[in-house]
C-alpha cells in the first residue's frame, strides 16, 4: 500500500488510521455520496479529488471518459514486477499451519489460472487475509473485489452478480461461517441461474476476528486465558455442506485444521478443485481451519494502530 502511486476510495466511511493505518501519501480520489463523512477520516488534503454524487451516477460518467479496453492487460508487467516485490517480504507461518497458509493459497492460485475471466470475491476477514499474504500465487488476470460493503454475508450477492455479468468467466466467492449464514438466500440465485461459481467458506469454528479482538481489549495472550462466549462461537448443529446442497449446489469438504499437510492431504485437495472445475453447476468447498490463535498469528492486528 505504502508504494502506492495513486488510492482510490468509493463511499468510504471508516479508513481512518486505527482501522486501516496510515494511508500513503499519494494523490487520493475518493468518490462518494457524502463527502463529510469521507472527509472526517483526514486522509484527503488540498490536492486530491473529491467526486460528488450517487454511485451508479459517477461510475457511468467515468466509465465514458475512460478509453482503456475492458479486456486490456497491458499493465501485468508492473503487477508481476510488484508481486515479486511482495513474495520477497511474505512472513513465515508456524509449521504446523503451512497447509492453511500456504497449500491452500496456492492451490486456489493455479486453479484459476485455468479460468479465462477468473474472479474472487472476498466476504472473510480472516480467509481473505490469508489469500491477501499469498497473492503472488493468483493469477495476474484475476480480479478482485473485496469487503462486505457493511453486511457479512453481502458476498454471496455480489458474487451472483458478478458471475450473472460475466458468464464467460468464474467467480470464487470467500466466505466466513457468519457470511455463508447470514447471506444463504443467495445461494437460491446461484443454482436457479446456474452461474459458475464456487463458494469457499472456511470454517474456523466461530468468530476468530472477534475473538481476537476481545483478547486484546481484555489485554490476554493469544492462547488460553479465556472461555470463548458462546455467541463467539459456531452453533454445533449446523452442517454447512447439506444446507448448501439443500439449494442444489454440488458441495466438498476439505480438513486443514491438522498440522503441516501430507501429500496425501494436498493431492486430496488438488483433486477436489479439480473436480470442481468440471462441474456446470454452482458449488460449494468447506474448508474446515483451526481455530487456534496461533494458526492466525499476523491476521486482523488488534493492536498498535492508535500510535502509528
Amino acid at each position: 500500500m505504502q508504494a502506492a502511486d495513486l488510492v482510490i476510495t468509493v463511499e468510504d466511511r471508516n479508513m481512518y488510521p486505527r482501522v486501516v493505518g496510515t494511508l500513503p501519501k499519494c494523490r487520493k480520489i475518493a468518490i462518494t455520496s457524502n463527502e463529510a463523512m469521507t472527509r472526517k477520516n483526514q486522509y484527503l488534503c488540498s490536492r486530491d479529488i473529491v467526486i460528488l454524487g450517487d454511485l451508479p451516477t459517477s461510475f457511468g460518467l467515468l466509465l465514458k471518459h475512460l478509453s482503456a479496453k475492458p479486456h486490456d492487460y497491458s499493465f501485468r508487467k508492473r503487477i508481476a514486477l510488484c508481486r515479486r516485490a511482495l513474495k520477497s517480504t511474505e512472513r513465515p507461518v508456524h509449521q504446523h499451519y503451512t497447509f492453511l497458509r500456504d497449500a491452500l493459497p496456492n492451490e486456489l492460485g493455479r486453479i484459476m489460472k485455468s479460468v479465462t475471466f477468473p474472479v474472487l470475491v472476498s466476504d472473510s476477514q480472516m480467509f481473505g487475509a490469508v489469500i491477501s499474504q499469498r497473492y503472488c500465487h493468483l493469477p495476474l488476470q484475476v480480479r478482485v473485489f473485496g469487503d462486505h460493503g457493511g453486511f457479512v454475508g453481502c458476498g454471496i450477492s455480489y458474487g451472483a452478480g458478478v458471475a450473472m455479468g460475466n458468464p464467460e468467466g468464474r467467480v470464487w466467492c470467500l466466505l466466513s461461517d457468519s457470511a455463508f449464514l447470514n447471506g444463504i438466500k443467495g445461494l437460491a440465485v446461484a443454482v436457479e441461474h446456474r452461474l459458475n461459481m464456487v463458494f469457499v467458506i472456511c470454517n474456523n469454528g466461530g468468530a476468530v476476528s472477534l475473538q481476537k479482538q476481545l483478547r486484546s481489549d481484555l489485554r490476554i495472550p493469544h492462547e488460553g486465558g479465556l472461555a470463548i462466549p458462546t455467541y463467539l462461537q459456531n452453533a454445533q448443529a449446523i452442517d454447512y455442506c447439506a444446507l448448501a446442497a439443500g439449494f442444489g449446489l454440488a458441495t466438498f469438504c476439505v480438513n486443514v485444521s491438522g498440522i503441516t499437510a501430507t501429500a496425501n492431504e494436498r493431492i486430496h485437495l488438488r483433486s477436489v478443485l479439480n473436480k470442481i472445475m468440471k462441474l456446470s453447476l454452482p458449488s460449494l468447498l468447506e474448508i474446515r481451519a483451526p481455530d487456534s490463535m496461533e494458526a492466525w498469528e499476523g491476521i486482523w492486528e488488534t493492536d498498535g494502530f492508535d500510535s502509528r
